[in-house]
């Protein structure tokens, strides 16, 4: 029974065959994989109610699952984890994979940007200069925030201009 659904007398050799299997595949396994799995069968129960795609998947499914499945933020995350790895496992696509490559370049927007930024005072001026250093890092040189939290400065050349 998953989900709150018996099998009709029909389907009951086939559905008990199916958690004999999944008992099998369970045997031997750690703790966090059990629940990996309950929560990858929970999903996989709440597409076929849905009539959504559980493999391969997408990241507009997996929003409207966790929006009709409340729960704590940890919950949620490992829920996204599992899913996520079910496809890797599989060779399947990663269904929060960017659908295109960022546009190179600078975001047109960052010079009006940098320029709403205070540069003077205390502890304002301060704040808006970390601000401005790291809009150039994001939205000028496009880094992802793992890239940002791991620059240092050894990494960065000062050019002068002029």
């Amino acid at each position: 029974m998953l989900c709150g659904v018996q099998p009709s007398s029909g389907d009951a050799p086939a559905a008990q065959a199916s958690a004999a299997g999944f008992a099998a595949d369970t045997e031997g396994v750690t703790a966090t994989s059990k629940a990996d799995s309950a929560d990858w069968a929970l999903f996989t129960d709440w597409c076929a109610a849905a009539k959504a795609p559980a493999l391969p998947t997408n990241h507009q499914v997996i929003q409207a699952f966790l929006d009709e499945l409340p729960a704590a933020r940890s919950t949620r995350l490992t829920r996204v984890r599992t899913i996520r790895i079910r496809h890797a496992r599989l060779g399947m696509p990663d269904p929060y994979a960017p659908a295109a490559a960022p546009p190179l370049g600078p975001d047109p927007e960052l010079p009006a940007m940098l320029a709403a930024l205070p540069v003077y005072g205390w502890p304002a001026g301060v704040a808006g200069r970390r601000d401005a250093f790291l809009l150039v890092l994001y939205k000028g040189l496009r880094l992802t925030r793992k890239q940002i939290r791991s620059t240092t400065p050894g990494d960065l050349d000062v050019i002068y201009s002029g």
